[in-house]
């Protein structure tokens, strides 16, 4: 039993450094950067909007990042007045990612149909579910890390750590004190070890040593990177609706006030036409 509990413990290490290094390389991949005009009126891709009433006008774009493993666009709701981030996996080389966890959603994802004897059976494409997640400023405040942080424990933060990796470091500070908190202590068991004359017995002791000093580092430079990383992304989307929104508001404006007076252009010319076919009964019925 303490063998299988040791050989679990290790692979779960291995598991846990696959990930930190998967995380760092979603943190350097490049990014291509496309800037739009409220003007161009350009649809956010994969996002659809709700056809309630009051969704008078389209959402636009007004930023897109692109990268290997996700996008994430801002836009503009003129409807809400707010604008908003939405960030979706690209699937098609997602799942092109060497790791376990990749390949199992994989698998789930392609669940076969139900059928009956030894028929064929027929897997279902599509996109992931909690595949995509929005992020919506509420507040009439430019964007911040502050202001993304009330949605960490409310949306799927799988789709949002996997297209945004750098908005969230708690897991990785925790790993990093629990870390160091282990170093201390292997060093305090090398210094006991040398007391007592067990040299030979710490030859172990500093290889794990040499792996955490590898992980702590890994872990420091991932925060380094997403602490980068937020700042820049809070600072492009802030860029690219600074330089659009006073044109915007102003457009929208006209554009409302336009509706309303063709509203009620109708609602009068409705209202006369009654007027008009009321009278012509009425001198029907005098004749």
């Amino acid at each position: 039993m303490a063998e299988y509990d040791s050989l679990k413990a290790k692979q779960e290490h291995k598991n846990g450094k696959k990930k930190l290094k998967e995380t760092y390389y979603r943190l350097t991949t490049p990014v291509h950067v496309t800037l739009n005009s409220y003007k161009e009126h350009k649809r956010i891709e994969g996002y659809y909007e709700f056809k309630d009433y009051g969704h008078i006008f389209k959402c636009d774009r007004l930023l897109k990042l692109e990268t290997a493993y996700g996008k994430v666009q801002m836009g503009y709701n003129p409807n809400r007045k707010r604008s908003f981030v939405f960030a979706n996996m690209k699937t098609n080389l997602y799942d092109t990612v060497n790791t376990r966890y990749q390949k199992t959603m994989k698998e789930y994802q392609r669940q076969a149909e139900q059928k009956k004897g030894n028929e064929n059976r027929a897997y279902v494409s599509g996109r992931w579910k909690n595949a995509a997640v929005l992020l919506e400023k509420a507040e009439n405040k430019p964007w911040s890390a502050k202001s993304m942080e009330p949605y960490f424990d409310n949306t799927n933060m799988e789709a949002l750590l996997k297209t945004m990796p750098y908005l969230d470091g708690r897991q990785e500070q925790s790993q990093l004190q629990e870390t160091r908190e282990e170093m201390k202590r292997l060093k305090e068991a090398v210094r006991q070890n040398a007391l007592q004359g067990k040299r030979a017995e710490n030859a172990h002791i500093h290889r794990q040593m040499r792996e955490l000093s590898e992980e702590s580092s890994l872990l420091q430079a991932i925060l380094y990177r997403k602490d980068a990383g937020k700042r820049g992304f809070v600072r492009k989307i802030n860029y690219a609706f600074d330089i659009e929104k006073k044109d915007m508001f102003e457009y929208y404006r006209v554009q409302r006030l336009k509706a309303a007076r063709e509203q009620i252009e109708a609602i009068d010319s409705n209202a006369g036409s009654g007027e008009g076919d009321s009278a012509d009964k009425k001198e029907k019925e005098d004749k």
